[in-house]
């Protein structure tokens, strides 16, 4: 009971300090979404900042849990090889809050000390995801039916490295000192210890607490044969798209997705100079949205202030600066995950779940 009540004041109270460019997520909302998403999250998982940054969104925050929870809370049986796939791929991303949090997460799980080189085939094919093509992705060295959760998760966690990147501070624990390496190792420590509870939970499959049926993208054709995995996918893509369509201009949306098509994995130039050329076909106003939806889709850690101090001089609200990043980190994810094999009864005939 003593630790529950530390791990709640850490993730309720302390953590929510880490979120920038927002204002602090109102956790006793009585927003009927938000509620029952919270009180799930404080069952099945935390209340943690990777998830109430989307609050002043709450259908998008609807369909990212739905997806999240079936993809990698669902099943500790298999949990330390999900941490070891989240770390990996936040590690490949830059993102030193969620390779903190989830290197710490490994070891609540029972996986003991991730850079001890366990679990390597799942970390091999997970640091392969951005590497279309590569002998590494196309042959996973894990077993079939792990495969949906595994690379769900994988999905999940290039979507929420983009946004962790932009709203959140490096360190899950904001206090000073705590970017360091020994700051790190501390709070990677705790998380060990806090996440034990979390990694052991028993969710039952398909009880996500707000759902909605849609069609599966077929850059999502590996998880047809898991429904539950699938559903949850399903209404992410929906609540991204319905973001996208009420907070990005459809130009910007254009040219992004267009951008999209010709990446394969790799990084841009270490300076800002690439977006220039790719935004100056359009209108001035519309220039600052898809800067910022770029920067989140390829290369998140060249966020700044100027970026978002701009895209709010043309659109103001939490919610609609939640949605444009989330558009855009979700259909970098979605690009990623098409690059996934389909192996064997995995490929199933397209259609709605």
């Amino acid at each position: 009971m003593m630790m529950k009540r530390i791990e709640d004041f850490v993730f309720r109270h302390a953590a929510q300090q880490g979120i920038r460019y927002l204002e602090k997520p109102d956790l006793d909302s009585t927003d009927p979404i938000l509620r029952a998403l919270f009180t799930q999250f404080a069952e099945e998982f935390q209340t943690a900042p990777p998830m109430t940054l989307h609050a002043s969104a709450p259908e998008l925050l609807a369909g990212y849990w739905h997806a999240a929870r079936e993809a990698y809370v669902v099943g500790p049986k298999g949990r330390a090889g999900r941490e070891a796939v989240a770390a990996t791929i936040s590690t490949l991303n830059a993102c030193p809050y969620c390779e903190t949090v989830h290197s710490g997460m490994f070891a609540a799980a029972g996986g003991g000390d991730l850079e001890a080189g366990n679990l390597r085939p799942l970390r091999d094919w997970a640091a392969s995801t951005l590497s279309p093509g590569s002998e590494a992705l196309n042959n996973p060295g894990f077993p079939p039916e792990d495969i949906p959760q595994i690379f769900a998760t994988a999905t999940l966690f290039h979507y929420t490295n983009r946004m962790v990147s932009l709203f959140l501070e490096d360190s899950p624990v904001p206090l000073p000192g705590m970017a360091t390496a020994l700051g790190t190792r501390a709070a990677r420590k705790a998380m060990a210890i806090m996440g034990r509870r979390i990694a052991g939970h028993t969710a039952k499959p398909g009880k996500s607490a707000v759902q909605r049926t849609a069609e599966l993208p077929e850059a999502f054709a590996w998880a047809r044969n898991a429904p539950e995995v699938a559903s949850g996918l399903a209404h992410f893509a929906l609540s991204a798209e319905e973001a996208g369509e009420e907070a990005v201009p459809e130009p910007v949306r254009a040219l992004v997705l267009d951008h999209l098509e010709g990446w394969n994995g790799e990084a841009p130039p270490l300076s800002r100079a690439w977006l220039a050329p790719l935004v100056a076909p359009l209108a001035p106003p519309l220039q600052p949205i898809a800067r910022l939806a770029l920067i989140v889709a390829r290369a998140p850690w060249q966020a700044d202030d100027a970026l978002v101090t701009a895209f709010r001089e043309i659109v103001p609200t939490d919610r609609a600066l939640v949605q444009a990043a989330g558009w855009a980190a979700f259909a970098a994810a979605r690009r990623i995950a098409g690059w996934f094999p389909v192996l064997g009864d995995n490929h199933l005939k397209a259609g709605t779940v």
